[in-house]
């Protein structure tokens, strides 16, 4: 019993230093899931260990309240994926070149949904961060109209633009919701 103590001690420790590295610390998740699998073999992580964990990992980082219920489902999701998750973190960081915290927890939630198929998981995965990447780069629909709305703005103050034109662009632009400064020099 002490042995299987000090595992789950060790695998909780781990896990919370997973939380204090900024950088790449998938690295470190995959150490958290050595021990695991040390300690549990291929069989999955008993309901009391795991509660036994994500309750040490939450004091050990102070969570409490809604921080330590969402904190320690993403410890359980990264948990109950132990025997797979190294492997995908591993073909991850190959197609992505780093794999942080949040990447790892994508993981294992991915290979929980594809019942643990790792290329499944993986490109799910890599899927997903290029569109987040790609969403990013994209302007929402207020900062395209503000953009729109300033440049806008800077050809209302062009010189040598017709009355006619002025009008017409004003006309455009209130049609569609946008509000010009006419009286910006």
């Amino acid at each position: 019993m002490s042995k299987q103590v000090d595992s789950r001690q060790a695998i909780a420790r781990e896990l919370a230093n997973a939380f204090e590295t900024v950088e790449n610390n998938g690295s470190v998740v995959t150490h958290c899931l050595e021990i695991a699998a040390k300690s549990y073999g291929t069989t999955a992580i008993p309901n009391k260990d795991l509660k036994f964990i994500t309750d040490s990992v939450a004091i050990m980082r102070n969570w409490d309240g809604d921080t330590a219920k969402v904190r320690k489902s993403e410890c359980r999701a990264i948990l109950s994926q132990y025997a797979k998750l190294p492997e995908a973190i591993a073909v991850f960081r190959k197609r992505s070149t780093t794999c942080d915290w949040r990447d790892a927890l994508r993981l294992a939630r991915n290979l929980r949904k594809s019942k643990g198929n790792v290329t499944t998981a993986v490109r799910d995965a890599v899927d997903a961060k290029a569109a987040k990447k790609s969403a990013a780069e994209k302007p929402t629909a207020k900062q395209a109209k503000g953009r729109a709305t300033a440049a806008m703005n800077l050809i209302m103050r062009l010189p040598h633009l017709s009355k006619e034109f002025k009008s017409a662009l004003s006309k455009l632009a209130s049609r569609n919701g946008f509000t010009l400064n006419m009286n910006r020099a």
